[in-house]
């Protein structure tokens, strides 16, 4: 077995239990500091802000890569990433 074959079995195996996308972000219920790995919308009900510091807060339309972000979520579920 080669170590990428024996890697993808044990991620499976892992996460079975539960479909896990990419694209997405593991939030809690609460605050999150989180930051984007590229360019992207989102459309979730279940967040209730965000914030991005640049000169003073504010609340952005888009999340920018790289950027950091504190998002305060509802309750816990993975936010879908849309990229753009």
């Amino acid at each position: 077995m080669k170590t990428s074959e024996a890697f993808e079995l044990v991620l499976t195996e892992e996460f079975m239990e539960e479909e896990i996308c990419l694209d997405s972000l593991f939030l809690h219920q609460g605050w999150n500091l989180i930051s984007a790995p590229y360019d992207c919308d989102w459309q979730d009900e279940r967040i209730e802000v965000i914030w991005q510091y640049n000169q003073g807060w504010s609340s952005p339309e888009q999340l920018l890569r790289g950027r950091g972000y504190w998002i305060k979520a509802s309750e816990t579920f993975y936010l879908i990433l849309q990229k753009r």
